[in-house]
């Protein structure tokens, strides 16, 4: 993936926030690549908490590596962490650990 104009802040670096995104989604893929590999029908689940280290800055232009990995995968609970990585430089841009849970179901109203 290229660093793009659209992915940064305003001081023309990649944002925080994008990383943030990209950090959370790149580990729920790799959460449901595992979960179906188990064979297993059931999702992710949603973030319950997100760790994440910032190390240098990406400009414009960037190639990004992400490496996302699955570290533990269980019924209450999943846990990954995550690189972004400036490809060409090798240089560690952002890392990053979450935790899934499943999401709480609808309260049963009374009849």
């Amino acid at each position: 993936m290229v660093c793009d104009i659209d992915m940064c802040s305003a001081r023309g670096v990649l944002h925080e926030g994008c990383i943030a995104f990209l950090v959370d989604e790149c580990i729920a893929s790799s959460m449901s690549v595992a979960i179906s590999a188990e064979g297993r029908a059931s999702s992710p689940g949603v973030t319950q908490t997100m760790n994440l280290m910032f190390h240098a800055s990406a400009n414009v232009g960037t190639k990004l590596r992400i490496v996302s990995t699955t570290m533990a995968s269980g019924l209450q609970s999943n846990a990954g962490r995550c690189e972004v990585w400036d490809s060409k430089n090798h240089r560690l841009l952002a890392s990053g650990a979450m935790l899934l849970m499943p999401p709480s179901l609808p309260m049963k109203r009374p009849s």
